[in-house]
């Protein structure tokens, strides 16, 4: 009789153990499969968790022109960018940030504007940004959170829509050291490939790394050394200059008004 138990224990540990690893495989394998998602269905996760709260577009037409003429230097460029419509936004606050959503939605705070000193130094955020929309980083996270908390949720009979989290995850996405390396060689990849300069990328971050306070858009970043070193990679490129002098400064006055922090 006592065998028996024994026995059973035995087996419902070893049920436990496998049940444990299991889970583990399948939430390490879920950034592979969620590489995998198809564009379309990554646009209609984005309409389904909504609009991000507390993000308000910029809307003064000054310095809209310029910016466009930006972005079409490195957006679309390079093999792939038309299957993967992206929008860029600038919004209002003062956070020195940037950012990547679902469905590809990137959205420049006006903080990271005014910190900026030229155009290049722009454009190599912006590129960083794109790469981690076109690399699916976005959706690896995002695809995690939904199929293990709100899986979780939906299995505990939880509901009201969608968990007020994941939307806060996405306004402050934080990406793994590895992603951001990815999108930092991809980042520069991109702006070689519109003959940008890529020092300007270098010259942001080097500078925001010995504030006083760490912005926002260098956290889990690769460290100022590391940077440097694939920056080097990339010097000698032909470069052609982005934008005129009054061009950069009417992007540097898009967003006059008071900016709004969350």
């Amino acid at each position: 009789m006592g065998g028996d138990r024994g026995h059973s224990k035995i087996l419902g540990l070893l049920w436990l153990v496998a049940a444990f690893l299991m889970t583990s495989a399948f939430v390490v394998g879920l950034p592979f499969f969620a590489k995998m998602v198809p564009w379309k269905y990554e646009q209609k996760i984005a309409s389904y968790v909504g609009a991000i709260p507390d993000l308000e577009p910029c809307k003064q037409i000054t310095g809209q022109v310029a910016f466009k003429k930006l972005i079409e230097r490195i957006y679309p460029i390079v093999e792939g960018d038309a299957a993967l419509p992206i929008t860029i936004e600038v919004v209002q606050g003062d956070e020195i940030n940037a950012f990547a959503s679902l469905g590809g939605r990137i959205y420049v705070y006006a903080g990271l504007i005014k910190q900026a000193q030229s155009a290049e130094e722009l454009a190599g955020v912006i590129a960083h940004e794109i790469e981690h929309v076109r690399l699916r980083h976005v959706v690896q996270g995002v695809f995690v959170r939904i199929l293990t908390v709100e899986a979780i949720n939906l299995a505990l009979g939880r509901s009201g829509g969608m968990d007020p989290k994941l939307l806060q995850m996405l306004l402050n996405m934080r990406f793994s050291r590895e992603q951001e390396g990815e999108a930092d060689l991809e980042g520069l990849r991109r702006l070689q490939a519109g003959k940008v300069d890529v020092a300007g990328f270098r010259r942001f971050f080097e500078r925001e790394e010995n504030q006083s306070s760490i912005p926002e858009i260098l956290t889990d970043h690769p460290s100022p050394q590391n940077r440097a070193e694939i920056t080097r990679q990339f010097d000698g490129s032909p470069i052609v200059p982005l934008l005129k002098p009054h061009e950069w400064m009417a992007i540097k006055s898009y967003c006059k008004s008071t900016p709004k922090s969350r």
